[in-house]
């Protein structure tokens, strides 16, 4: 092997080894190979970078897995929070009718209190008292 190939060689496997470590791999086994491949000839410093290779993208498919399956559970969190938020929302729209309707009611309650104190005939009370029961039964139901 000529000088250039085998700084070319050296400066590959580092550059191996440096991917290795960030895909996880252990330095054991990343002085494993690059070890293997100094102790071996020409013919089987070609095979240990194979190898190197081999556990490079055996690890860089682990991680992406890794990453797959928490994307995964992610996803079903937002699923789920997204299905807790449409049931909020849901809750906040049935309990803002039923406060309008209780505050309709109570200024009903109030004018006809005001109007109770004014002079009127029990007749026409009594058709208010009715007409405003039947309101409240309305929005009740």
């Amino acid at each position: 092997m000529t000088l250039a190939m085998q700084s070319q060689l050296i400066t590959m496997k580092r550059e191996l080894s440096t991917l290795g470590y960030k895909c996880g791999m252990s330095s054991v086994e990343i002085d494993y190979v690059s070890q293997e491949g100094d102790k071996s000839s020409d013919n089987k410093g070609n095979s240990s970078d194979q190898t190197l290779v081999k556990l490079l993208a055996k690890h860089v498919q682990n991680a992406i897995d890794i990453e797959n399956r928490k994307l995964e559970c992610h996803t079903e969190q937002l699923r789920e929070l997204r299905t807790k938020w449409e049931q909020y929302v849901k809750e906040r729209d049935i309990f803002g009718r039923w406060l309008s309707e209780r505050q309709t009611a109570c200024h009903h309650l109030l004018e006809l209190r005001s109007r109770s104190t004014q002079p009127d005939d029990e007749e026409s009370r009594a058709l208010e008292v009715r007409n405003y029961l039947m309101e409240i039964s309305c929005a009740i139901s």
